[in-house]
């Protein structure tokens, strides 16, 4: 199976596929009256009023945000997995999910929007969309990733991608073919 090495590309594809059964769940829950903010009317209004997020070019602008949005949180949550290892990579996912419903809903839609509930199960309703989330990104970047993108079991040699590239790699490599070399800083001509 192709198994994807960048950490970027990694994250935003397991983060826009994952946001999308969130969304269903976000719609199912507003049709049942669990919740009475939806996510993209939502996004739409950081960029225009109130009245016009209904629009066709309302939804769509929250369409495009809210894939945008679900990119950053899955990129900080493949570095996590690509530093602390694949154990417990749903909790890890779960807890980055409820980290971001804080800054999403608590954050930017109630502080910022000035979004409020009136409804008191709504946001716990809203937690349950973003563990989702987490829980299914996680195990996205998990299973698409590259196994050179996380830390080796014990026992294993298999060569790590660096979490950022410095050329450093490249030294190391010339003292494997001439361990005599000798890398000195050389002086500067004035």
């Amino acid at each position: 199976m192709f198994k994807i090495k960048d950490r970027i590309i990694l994250g935003a594809i397991s983060g826009v596929i994952a946001a999308f059964p969130s969304r269903i769940l976000n719609r199912y829950s507003y049709k049942k009256r669990l919740t009475d903010i939806r996510y993209n009317p939502m996004a739409a209004q950081l960029f225009l009023p109130n009245n016009k997020c209904q629009t066709p070019q309302g939804i769509l602008n929250g369409a495009i945000i809210n894939n945008i949005n679900a990119v950053p949180p899955a990129v900080v949550l493949t570095y996590i997995l690509s530093t602390t290892g694949k154990d417990y990579s749903v909790l890890k996912g779960m807890g980055v999910g409820a980290f971001f419903w804080i800054m999403i809903d608590g954050l930017v839609g109630a502080q910022i929007l000035k979004i409020k509930s009136s409804n008191s199960i709504a946001p716990t309703v809203r937690l349950i969309d973003h563990l989702l989330y987490g829980k299914l990104c996680s195990t996205l970047i998990t299973h698409l990733g590259d196994d050179t993108l996380f830390p080796p079991k014990k026992n294993d040699t298999l060569e790590r991608t660096p979490l950022v590239y410095t050329g450093m790699g490249q030294i190391a490599d010339s003292q494997k073919v001439n361990p005599n070399l000798k890398i000195e800083n050389q002086p500067r001509n004035s």
